[in-house]
Order: structure tokens, then C-alpha cells, then sequence
């Protein structure tokens, strides 16, 4: 899963590893670097905390219609139940079986799922009916998007998907 940037651990590691490449390549501006790293780590870890208590500690089974926040659910301890074949088919621009697509339905509209993860940016016919499908089964169906939204910075953007699936678990 090439979304890294939904790892929350992983982003904090990483601003890190920038600030001291930037401090190396310019240290009149290392404190600079590393105090800006560090409060983004903070931060990320704020957020990181308010979602595994969002998800509490049970393993919350989930679906999405891409693997676009399979990282930051990993992190949580979160089980994705969606069909292999269902994700792989969507991801490469075609349609899923029809195996893998009666199992996503079925498991969209069960008590099982505790919430549907969308991805507004590639909407397909057969993710529409999945979403439909969990909608009339009334499970939450919380928008996930691979790219910045225009004029949000990165900390604004994740903090919105928690507060997202912090809603959708029924904790704010």
C-alpha cells in the first residue's frame, strides 16, 4: 500500500529524518528544522492517541473500496475485511469478480462492519453500490482521499479522517 502518509508513526519518522538531512545540508537553520519536526511529531502523536482510543480496544473489522487508510488502520489494530480480489480489481481500473463483488456487498450491509471507507477520488459503479449498500445497512461511511484537499495542510487533513472515523465509531 503505497499510502504511507496515513501512518501517523511513519510520518513522524520521517519528518525527523528530514529535519536532520535539512539541518545537515544547512545547520545555521538545524534548530529551525528540528523544532518544526519535533512539533509535528507531537502533534502526530496527539492524533495517534485520539484514534486508537477511537477504535478502543477491540479489533474494529472494517471495509474500504481502496486500500487508502489500511496504514493508519493498522496502526489502530483494525481488521479490514475486504475481498483481495475487490480492492486489487479497483485499484488496477477494472471491474471486481462477481465473487468479489456479492462478498463486499454482503459485508457492507453486516453488523460485523463497523465502518465503510471511501475513497471520493475514484468512484466506480461498483464502489457507488457498495457504499449504497452500507448506507441502507446503516454503516458509516467515512471519505477518504488520496491527496491533500486544496488549502489544507497535511496535520489539518489527518486530523480530519480521525475525527471522521472517531464519529463513525460513535466516540465524538
Amino acid at each position: 500500500n503505497e499510502h504511507v502518509w496515513y501512518s501517523l508513526p511513519a510520518m513522524s519518522t520521517l519528518a525527523e529524518k528530514i529535519a536532520e538531512e535539512l539541518a545537515t545540508l544547512n545547520p545555521a537553520d538545524a534548530d529551525y528544522y528540528r523544532e518544526n519536526a519535533a512539533g509535528l511529531a507531537e502533534s502526530l502523536d496527539e492524533l495517534h492517541t485520539r484514534g486508537e482510543q477511537a477504535f478502543g480496544a477491540e479489533h474494529v473489522h472494517y471495509l474500504q473500496t481502496e486500500p487508502i487508510g489500511g496504514h493508519m488502520f493498522d496502526d489502530f489494530d483494525a481488521h479490514d475485511m475486504t475481498p483481495s480480489g475487490f480492492t486489487s480489481a479497483i485499484e488496477e481500473g477494472s471491474d471486481p469478480s462477481a465473487a468479489d463483488f456479492a462478498e463486499m456487498r454482503e459485508l457492507a450491509g453486516s453488523d460485523d462492519i463497523a465502518l465503510l471507507i471511501v475513497n471520493p477520488q475514484t468512484q466506480t459503479s461498483a464502489t457507488g453500490e457498495i457504499a449504497d449498500a452500507a448506507e441502507a445497512a446503516g454503516t458509516p461511511i467515512v471519505e477518504f482521499t488520496e491527496t491533500l484537499p486544496d488549502g489544507v495542510g497535511f496535520e489539518e487533513w489527518m486530523n480530519s479522517n480521525v475525527d471522521a472515523v472517531e464519529t463513525a465509531l460513535g466516540g465524538a
